[in-house]
């Protein structure tokens, strides 16, 4: 895929003439179902964004749903981006390229999703002058899902909360930062749709955290994997979440655990034993559990049967394993799927499935 220029969302004409004379006639000879524009729209917006760009090149009609395609995902392989073949810093320059003459031809109106990946771990980070550009055009009202995933060789790049005030607070509903700078303030406004947060590697304070997940009331989904400098993680009293993640970030351990979200089902934590403990009543309701930690497979057979007697789903992955598991008297009652991986060592999955008795 050539780089985008001016009005045409792929620049190399030289490369589709001939195609494009195919196509003319087949659609001088065959308009085709008769549908209106907002379907063949729609049916554009379904395409990959390499193909939808490229029939653009040949349909008046199909230009004007490029300009308002709703889903905008960027990475290596969605610009057409060769990384075996390439160097760095031709990939990134061109990611770059690509991605400006997109958003120039973009009206940016209509986006929904906004995927933004950088593949490479590039050094010259002259690509972070372009992001807010690239923010300010498409993250608007009416959004509903933000991706943004930094090179982890990246400087911190500070994600503008601005953007998330006004009519984005009201339309976005899942919302994932990977390594960068992000710092709500009580002026980023409420996040009152947004069901799913993600921020992994991300650079945030405790309170700033407290007072992001204060302004979200419908939040089902929360992960914070990575992230420094916290250490006391606070769950407000959502009434929605269902699902919490937790991961420590090489010296940042997670120190204590608060929560009062009363319907929280699953749990996702890599760290020590000890951050499991710190969830108190609330593993009684648990029903999935994933544990990723040392002498966890000790620790499940041992300690979760009478601390989660609720527990449906159990994945385990499990390092340093030092002693062999005893017999025990206490059992998962409701147990359907238990996964064990342990390393060195093997893989077992197992499935649990209970019938009724007549």
């Amino acid at each position: 895929m050539s780089q985008l220029q001016g009005d045409e969302p792929i620049p190399s004409r030289a490369e589709t003439k001939g195609s494009e004379k195919s196509l003319d006639s087949q659609i001088q000879g065959y308009s085709g179902p008769n549908l209106p524009k907002e379907i063949w729209g729609h049916i554009h917006s379904l395409l990959p964004m390499r193909d939808a760009a490229q029939v653009a090149c040949v349909s008046q009609d199909f230009v004007r749903s490029w300009r308002s395609r709703p889903n905008l995902i960027f990475n290596t392989q969605t610009l057409g981006l060769n990384e075996s073949t390439s160097r760095e810093d031709g990939i990134m320059r061109n990611f770059v390229d690509r991605v400006n003459n997109i958003l120039k031809n973009h009206s940016g109106i209509g986006v929904k999703t906004l995927k933004i990946r950088f593949d490479v771990a590039y050094k010259d980070l002259f690509y972070l002058d372009h992001l807010d550009n690239w923010l300010q055009i498409a993250v608007k009202q009416g959004i509903e899902e933000l991706r943004l995933v930094l090179s982890t060789s990246s400087v911190r790049y500070n994600f503008p909360c601005s953007l998330l005030s006004g009519g984005v607070a009201t339309s976005l509903r899942s919302l994932c930062l990977d390594t960068c700078g992000f710092h709500p303030t009580l002026t980023s406004g409420c996040l009152r749709s947004l069901t799913r947060l993600e921020i992994y590697g991300v650079c945030i304070e405790e309170d700033e955290l407290r007072c992001l997940l204060s302004n979200t009331p419908a939040l089902e989904w929360l992960d914070v994997r990575g992230c420094y400098p916290i250490t006391s993680l606070k769950i407000p009293c959502l009434q929605q979440l269902s699902y919490l993640g937790v991961a420590c970030r090489e010296k940042y351990m997670v120190q204590s655990i608060q929560n009062k979200a009363p319907n929280l089902s699953s749990f996702y934590f890599q760290d020590e034993i000890r951050v499991l403990l710190l969830l108190g009543n609330t593993l009684l309701q648990i029903k999935k559990l994933h544990m990723a930690c040392k002498n966890a497979t000790l620790y499940a057979l041992t300690k979760l049967p009478s601390s989660m007697p609720s527990l449906e789903t159990l994945t385990i992955y499990s390092h340093g394993e030092e002693a062999n598991a005893p017999m025990v008297a206490s059992k998962f009652v409701h147990l359907r799927s238990l996964s064990i991986c342990t390393w060195p060592g093997a893989y077992i999955v197992l499935r649990f499935l209970k019938t009724r008795r007549a």
